[in-house]
């Protein structure tokens, strides 16, 4: 056993560029080695690479919708014209309010 150890750490010297990443679900697991050899020839780096750019960007497009929609409504907003406070006097008459 602490063979395998020492064999495992030894790889991960050699190549700083690596990843190791530990307690993956089984078919997590399998389904990502499937994508990685069906659309990227065996390579897990851009595989990892895709799948994050895929993040990133939905999340990204998310935002971008959200802060279009909060102009949107700013702009609506500022351009509505202020409302005219008015007060009812005993009499029935209206007046307005000064603020």
């Amino acid at each position: 056993m602490a063979e395998k150890i020492e064999k495992l750490v030894s790889k991960i010297k050699e190549n700083r560029n690596g990843l190791f990443i530990a307690r993956i679900p089984a078919k997590t697991r399998e389904e990502f080695i499937a994508l990685a050899n069906e659309e990227f020839c065996d390579d897990y780096g851009m595989t990892l690479k895709w799948l994050m750019d895929g993040i990133l960007t939905k999340d990204a497009t998310i935002l971008l919708e959200r802060i279009e929609r909060l102009e949107g409504m700013i702009n609506e907003m500022q351009t509505k014209e202020p409302e005219k406070k008015t007060r009812r006097m005993l009499s029935g008459r209206e007046i307005q309010v000064k603020k």
